[in-house]
């Protein structure tokens, strides 16, 4: 995982309707690029969502995780590849979106666009 300026975009929809995707841009210093695990936690909290698990194997990537944000509340998991310039993570949670049983599909990617400027 390189440091340097990451575009990071998440796609979530709940029962195939899609909720407002997001496309963030944040400069990862060395200290960060050093621990992906600390990374996505921190992008997966701000979706209201926690890390239950973690399994990294080569490039492979497989994450349990929990969500409770505003009305939705469930459980699932990601996976995907990760490399040192790209992540592409997806995946389904089960639970319930406003008291309503439902399945949350999400999508996280990110790329690596060039060093920062400091």
């Amino acid at each position: 995982f390189n440091p340097g300026l990451w575009e990071a975009k998440s796609k979530i929809s709940v029962n195939g309707i899609p909720l407002p995707s997001s496309v963030d841009e944040e400069c990862v210093n060395k200290e960060t690029a050093q621990n992906l695990k600390t990374y996505l936690t921190k992008e997966l909290q701000k979706k209201g969502c926690k890390m239950e698990k973690w399994e990294l194997k080569g490039q492979n990537l497989l994450a349990k995780l929990s969500c409770d944000k505003d009305d939705l509340r469930a459980t699932g998991e990601l996976k995907g590849k990760v490399t040192a310039k790209t992540y592409e993570l997806s995946g389904d949670a089960e639970g319930s979106f406003k008291g309503i049983p439902s399945v949350a599909s999400l999508n996280l990617s990110g790329q690596w666009k060039k060093s920062c400027q400091n």
